[in-house]
């Protein structure tokens, strides 16, 4: 019995080691980067929201707590816009709409799961860009877009469309899927740089496109626009979850 005692305590240092390199080996901090945001912590203001500390800006822009619709999603958070044509709401994952985070050119794995609340005179943008501020403004970037109020290079987008955009000059894909819907109609929008000549659009696990032009080649930031094309109510956007994995070399 005493046997047996010696020869468990002799191997807890190697049980808990085993432990310890087992979670490290999924992923190796020295060479991927994961973060993730189900969005249940953090407060409203802006720089505290969810467990990344995202912030938010737009003129009278609202953040808020959402009721999850089907109750097994808890942690949603809101954006809004004011009541007023042309007025956005931004989220992203940095202090201002500029502050860039990360290189595109490496290895990178973005999601995001949203839904919108009005589809009515609203223009959407998720995934990442050099600049929030608003389309125009973007250099680079890859994202999509939703605009029932105008359209997005020469086309209507009452579906969701992908963008890669690099030195102002845009590739730009309608989609395939049926027109964004409004409620609790929820949106798995993904975005995967696979090689430096390539970047695949995935909505609920179905690939849309790969897009092989105009890749942005310089840094960028995760974030979130909506625009209200109508001076009738505000327009909003719900955020459920967040993941960004990165390839990086420490």
């Amino acid at each position: 019995m005493k046997k047996w005692i010696i020869l468990l305590i002799l191997l807890i240092p190697t049980i808990v080691n085993a432990e310890f390199i087992g979670v490290m080996g999924s992923i190796n901090p020295e060479t991927m980067i994961d973060l993730k945001d189900d969005f249940i912590g953090g407060s409203l203001e802006s720089g505290e929201i969810g467990k990344l500390g995202w912030s938010f800006t737009g003129t009278n822009a609202v953040a808020s707590h959402v009721a999850s619709p089907t109750g097994n999603n808890p942690g949603i958070k809101g954006l809004a816009t004011e009541a007023v044509i042309n007025s956005p709401a931004i989220l992203m994952l940095a202090n201002g709409v500029t502050d860039t985070t990360f290189l595109p050119t490496s290895l990178f794995d973005v999601t995001y799961i949203v839904n919108v609340g009005s589809i009515a005179g609203i223009k959407v943008r998720v995934g990442v860009s050099n600049d929030w501020t608003n389309y125009t403004n973007s250099v680079r970037g890859a994202w999509f877009v939703f605009n029932t109020g105008a359209t997005d290079e020469g086309s209507s987008v009452t579906k969701w469309a992908t963008v890669t955009r690099n030195a102002s000059t845009t590739t730009f894909n309608n989609t395939t899927i049926a027109n964004v819907s409004a409620g609790s109609t929820v949106y798995k929008l993904r975005i995967v740089r696979t090689s430096a000549t390539a970047i695949d659009f995935y909505i609920d696990g179905v690939l849309m496109f790969t897009h092989s032009t105009n890749l942005p080649s310089a840094a960028v930031l995760p974030g979130i626009y909506v625009e209200s094309l109508a001076a009738v109510t505000p327009k909003s956007i719900n955020i459920d979850y967040f993941r960004l994995k990165l390839s990086v070399s420490r």
